[in-house]
This record gives C-alpha cells, structure tokens and sequence, in this order.
C-alpha cells in the first residue's frame, strides 16, 4: 500500500474512500473505509492490476 501515493481520484461529495496509483505503471488501489453508517475501523483494500503488472 505504501507504493500508491499519487492521487488519481477523491470525490468531492462522498467520502470514505479514494483511488491512487504508483508512477511505475498503471495499476491502481482502492481503498474504502467504513463503507457503511456505524461502521468503525473497517477499511478494505482492491488492487486493480494493468499493463502486465
């Protein structure tokens, strides 16, 4: 997860979650935190692998 720093995406009416990418190719992360109402502490994560990665 340390390696998807760059931004790719955060909505500007929703939140709990943001996509982020690595400079070296075009895979992407998604992470989503709480994604329901009452939810604490739950956060998953879905690696979204391209270009032979």
């Amino acid at each position: 997860m340390s390696d998807f720093t760059t931004e790719i995406y955060t909505p500007a009416y929703a939140s709990g979650f943001d996509i982020r990418g690595n400079g070296n190719n075009a895979s992407t992360l998604v992470s989503i935190r709480n994604p329901w109402q009452g939810g604490t502490n739950v956060e998953q994560h879905l690696l979204i692998l391209r270009d032979d990665a």
